[in-house]
């Protein structure tokens, strides 16, 4: 599942039911630092927004927690036999430096957390899907990774919006081959309309999930910086 997606509903049910029945589940995240991330603002790129957005980052900081998570695996591998416990010990004290109630977010839904691992390195993450399953009774786990949107692709790694919506484009360049039109869209019609309406109207305000760019708010946004509200991502 994608870091956008993972901020509906259903997703969370679904981790609430898995937590719940403890059934052998292996969810994958990934996680490419966009989500929520407002497409096509006229000002360049915007600070994701949402406090999933927020959480996630805060994982991927901390050294600590991945360091001493390492340290737990250590021990159990020098020493062997019940020394299990006292790497879970050093593991729950590595989970308790992300979050004050002493685990990850996905760890409250009862899914036990791997990560951040790095999605670019094939090998470590076929040896960590493998490990995974071949664990006796795992119960639900989920395996946080970190990408970077575009990768390897020079045009895309620049672009503000990683080219994430794109038409005909040059493979080379990644110059986009925009048809023009005689006319505006109806996008551009419906933001012209609305700001007219919203200069006349103090009452009037705009609402979009991360898709000014989409609906043309981005315009409406840039005229009434007070009055449009990016709620977020709401993939369902």
């Amino acid at each position: 599942i994608g870091d956008g997606a993972i901020t509906a509903g259903q997703a969370y049910e679904a981790m609430n039911n898995a937590g719940f029945l403890d059934a052998n589940l292996i969810v994958i995240l990934n996680d490419n630092k966009q989500v929520s991330l407002p497409t096509a603002t006229l000002d360049g790129p915007a600070t994701p927004v949402g406090a999933l957005s927020s959480a996630l980052a805060k994982i991927q900081a901390s050294t600590q927690f991945r360091k001493l998570r390492e340290a737990a695996k250590s021990i159990t591998k020098q020493i062997g036999g019940k020394t299990h416990q006292v790497a879970a010990k050093v593991d729950e004290y590595a989970r308790g430096m992300i979050s004050a109630s002493g685990s990850t977010l996905f760890e409250e839904l009862g899914l036990y957390y791997i990560g951040p691992v790095d999605g670019h390195n094939i090998e470590d993450l076929v040896t960590i899907f493998q490990k995974v399953k071949a664990m006796p009774a795992p119960g639900p786990v989920l395996i946080h990774i970190v990408t970077e949107k575009g990768k390897g692709y020079p045009p895309a790694e620049a672009a503000a919006d990683k080219m994430h919506g794109v038409v005909k484009f040059d493979v080379q360049t990644g110059k986009q081959f925009k048809p023009k039109s005689p006319t505006l869209s109806y996008t551009q019609y419906f933001a012209e309309a609305l700001i007219k309406e919203a200069e006349t109207d103090n009452k009037i305000v705009a609402i979009h999930a991360a898709m000014g760019g989409g609906t043309g708010l981005n315009y409406f946004q840039k005229r009434f910086p007070d009055r449009c509200f990016d709620v977020g991502i709401a993939e369902q």
